[in-house]
């Protein structure tokens, strides 16, 4: 694949829709592909994360943690799109596992490049920080809505 086809599949996930051309390239010029098999883990929840994951080709299982042992199904993501992205910011342990399904093939961008990217001041590494805050926006009221549909359904 070529970085034309990159740019394209990318603007199709939210987190970069705002990127410009050659801000996009940035952005791409410090990725690594990457192709994994069926069963890998990816992520693994617990362990510092050190890379977020465009997913190009494939579909991923998202597992989270259970008290006590065992995990749960958060979800399935197909490609295009993204897991893994709160490494560009935090440096903390993942809380979820990623497993891929089927064949994959992904784009890895480090958070060491990422942090290069805002220290050069780039606006490309803005627009995607621009972009994480909208969607963990939306993922903390998806989650405040399942805890309240929790406690209504235990009344």
């Amino acid at each position: 694949m070529d970085a034309k086809l990159y740019e394209n599949l990318m603007r199709r996930i939210p987190l970069f829709q705002e990127l410009q051309p050659g801000e996009m390239k940035k952005l791409l010029g410090g990725s690594k592909l990457i192709r994994v098999r069926p069963g890998v883990t990816v992520i693994k929840a617990g362990i510092a994360g050190m890379a977020m994951y465009m997913l190009i080709e494939g579909r991923v299982r998202i597992d989270g943690p259970l008290p006590g042992g065992g995990s749960t199904l958060l979800l399935e993501a197909e490609a295009p799109s993204v897991v893994g992205e709160m490494a560009l910011i935090d440096d903390g342990a993942r809380t979820a596992t990623v497993t891929t399904v089927t064949d994959c093939v992904m784009l890895q961008i480090s958070r060491e490049t990422f942090a290069t990217l805002r220290e050069q001041f780039s606006p490309a590494a803005y627009k995607v920080l621009r972009g994480l805050a909208t969607t963990l926006c939306e993922r903390l009221v998806e989650k405040t809505n399942r805890i309240v549909q929790c406690f209504e359904a235990q009344q």
